[in-house]
């Protein structure tokens, strides 16, 4: 699910203000039946908006709070996970995480880009994680995102079948900050970018084929 929040301008020249667009973007938790076997050839991808993409490396911090995990283990599966997009690209798009006291996002841009742990149950009843992100709708430039993880659900970074595992859900999450959007056909649910994840799934730490030609349609090899 996308939704898009644009803001409107009041004169004919667009200032800055008014030509960022906010993507909200949902990640559903949904057990589907799999179609066997596995395959991860599937050479499908989306883009977010055509191709919006980040002009130089990404910096972000972490606040682990409410994921039941030490700090060290979560910081180290996140950059993890960013290292597995980076491997896919030459470009070198993430930088280390560091930590962070931060504990509401979202709401509006700020120039930070940050990831926490939140009860939005109530919110966006049956998400998993949510990431906003901010993009000048003329220039096609990421400026800035967040992203909360969802802390109504148990998570653990061993692929325990009752909880959501850190890494699989962080990778497919740092998609949408590389620049690509869920895919939802079935047929495609090996992609890291499927859009539906369920407890104890662990097959998205690693990128699929479509995943791969996503970011370096973006990115380069």
């Amino acid at each position: 699910m996308l939704v898009f929040a644009a803001a409107s301008a009041a004169v004919a020249a667009p200032s800055a203000s008014s030509s960022l667009e906010k993507v909200v973007i949902l990640h559903y938790a949904k057990a589907s039946a799999r179609p066997a076997p596995f395959s991860n050839d599937s050479m499908t991808f989306k883009l977010i908006a055509k191709g919006v993409k980040w002009p130089s490396s990404v910096t972000y911090s972490i606040n682990p709070a409410g994921s039941d995990l030490s700090t060290d283990t979560v910081l180290s599966t996140m950059a993890t996970s960013a290292s597995t997009w980076d491997n896919a690209t030459s470009f070198g798009l993430f930088n280390p995480p560091t930590e962070t006291t931060v504990t509401s996002i979202g709401i509006t841009t700020d120039g930070n880009n940050n990831i926490i742990w939140k009860d939005i149950e109530d919110t966006y009843p049956g998400v998993i994680a949510a990431t906003f992100l901010y993009y000048n709708r003329f220039s096609g430039v990421i400026s800035e995102f967040d992203m909360v993880f969802n802390s109504y659900y148990k998570w653990n970074t061993t692929g325990d079948s009752s909880a959501m595992d850190v890494q699989d859900i962080a990778t497919h999450e740092l998609g949408h900050v590389c620049g690509l959007a869920d895919i939802y056909a079935p047929p495609n649910w090996s992609l890291t970018m499927y859009g539906y994840s369920d407890l104890g799934e662990t097959y998205k730490r690693d990128l699929a084929t479509g995943d791969i030609f996503g970011v370096q349609k973006l990115y380069g090899q």
